[in-house]
């Protein structure tokens, strides 16, 4: 184990686990999205091209660029301080999304989201090199990975849902 971060097996698992859990809901929240493109599209009056402005570039143009720069700070600043404001950031984005009532507003909304998003990796793996020795590292980056599939996976349940339901109204 790194001489740097001196914590308790418990401990060390237990930051993986929230951050996997945090990977979860990232996940969840990028691909929510893309399956309920028709009602937003009815709802906004946007067309396919701006639907995938707001699935793509908004969001990839931001979580590109806003990486590069949190991970130099990740490695300098308190990790867990870095990943609570991206978390922040990026709810609170996510409640802009339900309030847009337009494409532009959805779209700085989105922007936000991958911004925020991309505060989460960075400074984990950063995290998970410090906590872990050689031999701990592979098992924890595999189960903070978990957390895209398992958020991407549960994201079609939700979105399904959510469709059949404004299907009833």
């Amino acid at each position: 184990m790194n001489d740097q971060i001196d914590m308790s097996y418990k401990r060390r698992w237990y930051a993986v686990i929230m951050c996997t859990i945090a990977f979860f809901f990232s996940y969840m929240d990028r691909q929510v999205l893309s399956l309920l493109i028709e009602p937003i599209q009815a709802d906004l009056g946007i067309s396919d091209t701006q639907f995938g402005l707001l699935q793509g570039f908004s969001f990839t143009l931001c979580f590109a660029v806003m990486g590069l720069p949190i991970a130099s700070a990740a490695d300098r600043h308190p990790r867990p301080l870095i990943i609570a404001a991206g978390v922040v950031v990026w709810s609170m984005a996510t409640v802009a999304c339900g309030f847009a009532r337009g494409f532009a507003q959805l779209f700085l909304a989105r922007m936000m989201i991958g911004a925020g998003e991309a505060s989460l990796s960075p400074a984990t793996y950063s995290m998970i090199s410090d906590m872990f020795d050689r031999s701990g590292i592979g098992r924890a980056t595999a189960v903070y990975s978990l957390g895209s599939f398992l958020g991407a996976g549960f994201a079609y349940l939700v979105g399904g849902a959510a469709i059949a339901a404004l299907e009833t109204i």
